[in-house]
């Protein structure tokens, strides 16, 4: 599962290809229902987010239990039956619900195991996350982690499939979408706030990574 705005990369196997299905959704589409019971749909979500890992693994019986869920989407979406579009986001909410009836101990147990040997990946993350103001460089990051700059660039490729530079890059331009769509902050003040250095390389590298300007970006989102 990926939230939105989060930094991810398909890294496929050329020696074994796989077909992937990809349900993107709002979280506005999601029911938020007051009734007297812990329990959110984005519960799954919002545990992913916290620990920075995405993948869920299933068993082949809860494969096939999600591959219906799938079939479901897909017939309802290809019908002409009254109510297809809801009955879509219903079985989202199915999704939802399976997925956070999995055992939270086996998320945190592959959770554990898979990062083991680079568990100090995390805490460079959450460095750059709060420091994105400020000046982050290979040889800053790899010295918190106490690894050479070498290894620190081959681990963190591994672990994100994209290089620092491009990582730093689209987290800051995340960061400034935010800031456009929720501020009237000028977009000189809101380049310096994302961290570039000049708002000339801001508006080059947003209109590399999302394809307009940060003012039209912002007309936009604000028009819709």
């Amino acid at each position: 599962m990926v939230p939105n705005d989060t930094i991810h990369h398909a890294v496929p196997n050329q020696d074994d290809l796989v077909t992937s299905s990809v349900i993107f959704f709002s979280p506005a589409l999601i029911q938020t229902i007051p009734i007297d019971e812990n329990f959110s749909y984005l519960f799954i979500v919002e545990k992913i987010k916290k620990h920075k890992y995405y993948k869920i693994s299933l068993s082949v019986s809860k494969q096939e239990t999600f591959e219906q869920f799938l079939n479901n989407i897909e017939k309802e979406l290809s019908g002409n039956e009254v109510g297809s579009i809801h009955a879509a986001i219903l079985i989202t909410h199915q999704i939802l619900l399976f997925l956070s009836r999995l055992s939270i101990e086996q998320i945190d147990k592959t959770f554990r195991e898979e990062n083991l040997n680079h568990f100090w990946m995390n805490e460079i993350f959450a460095f750059i996350e709060l420091n994105l103001q400020g000046n982050i460089s290979l040889s800053l990051l790899a010295d918190k982690a106490h690894v050479s700059p070498a290894h620190f660039s081959r681990v963190f490729k591994e672990v994100t499939g994209i290089g620092l530079t491009v990582y730093v890059n689209k987290k800051r331009i995340y960061k400034a979408k935010e800031l456009l769509w929720t501020t009237d902050y000028p977009v000189a003040h809101i380049a310096e706030l994302s961290g570039f250095e000049s708002t000339p390389h801001f508006y080059r590298t947003f209109n590399k990574f999302i394809g307009t300007t940060p003012s039209c970006y912002r007309k936009n989102v604000r028009i819709k």
